[in-house]
């Protein structure tokens, strides 16, 4: 800070980590060298601080300056910048550029990257300071760490579903009820198999004389487990989609648990992302019975059944927090 002896450390990262090594390494060096107070200016850097060139001419020229070349940080932040360089070129052979871990590897290292250049103005500017007879301080204090942090949303789906048939087991004999759902879904990443949940209600009507029943119930459904969506493929708007679930739910005073799968069709709205998005239609199957302790009035088992499920995948994104 201009006529004190107090350094003001920032550091702005994707990674609250990286943010922390980073300030306390500029902490740490700035101390070292401070302490020491030696500084060497050869012709040449001389030559180079004082003629004004173009801007990537002179950035070439402070780049390769003895002090930035010999900075301890900088040459630790270059070889961070290294390693993020090679896990994007790794990720991009296998994702588009919009997908998270591309978009996220991307804003890391051009934020490491702009340090790199803040770093280097900092020693460029430390060379004229001293070159101009002015002192710098040797006390240290770091103030503050700003970290934007974000957080990724996964693509959700709202959809309608009803089954193809839906049978009740009563004491007095078996009813068809009339049934329908509705429910929101987070969809996995569409890279492969990911993790996806849905909450979904249900509503059945049953009328049958020879079982005695006339009324109607709701099921609230908790879905979780594992969902396949095939790549997406340039020109090719279809992707198809798998899952197996478990559906824990709950029907007046029952709690219930029942195996599920799904197999269905995604029509991509846009078929150059991975990111799941578009019109979804989904056959689903419920494996067993549930036994429920009033359906309509009177206890019943809920045989198993199929559906059809039609909904809208939106697409996930970032958010900063």
């Amino acid at each position: 800070m201009p006529r004190s002896r107090l350094v003001y450390v920032k550091v702005d990262a994707f990674d609250p980590l990286m943010a922390a090594r980073i300030a306390n390494m500029v902490a740490n060096v700035f101390i070292e060298q401070n302490l020491s107070n030696q500084l060497f200016i050869s012709k040449d850097v001389l030559n180079a601080l004082q003629i004004e060139r173009s801007g990537n001419q002179s950035r070439a020229i402070y780049e390769s300056l003895p002090a930035v070349v010999n900075n301890v940080l900088i040459q630790q932040l270059k070889q961070e910048a290294a390693k993020l360089q090679a896990q994007l070129a790794e990720a991009s052979g296998h994702y588009t550029t919009k997908h998270p871990q591309v978009v996220a590897l991307t804003a890391n290292l051009q934020a490491l990257q702009g340090q790199i250049k803040e770093e280097t103005d900092k020693v460029i500017q430390s060379l004229k300071i001293d070159l101009s007879g002015q002192l710098v301080g040797n006390n240290i204090r770091l103030i503050d760490a700003a970290v934007p942090v974000y957080k990724w949303f996964p693509s959700n789906e709202f959809y309608f579903a009803a089954p193809l048939a839906q049978n009740l087991r009563y004491p007095g004999g078996t009813a068809r009820a009339a049934a329908w759902a509705f429910g929101f879904r987070a969809v996995s990443n569409g890279e492969g198999v990911g993790k996806t949940g849905a909450l979904q209600i249900q509503h059945l009507t049953v009328n049958n004389k020879t079982a005695g029943v006339n009324g109607s119930f709701y099921l609230l459904d908790l879905l979780a487990g594992a969902e396949y969506i095939s790549p997406a493929a340039q020109n090719q708007p279809m992707r198809f989609t798998a899952s197996a679930l478990a559906n824990l739910g709950l029907a007046d005073t029952t709690l219930y648990m029942a195996p599920m799968l799904t197999a269905g069709l995604l029509y991509q709205t846009n078929p150059a992302e991975q990111i799941p998005n578009g019109l979804s239609l989904t056959l689903y199957c419920r494996l067993t019975d549930i036994h429920l302790d009033n359906a309509a009035g009177k206890p019943a088992a809920l045989r198993p059944s199929a559906g059809l499920r039609l909904g809208y995948i939106f697409p996930g994104f970032w958010i900063q927090k």
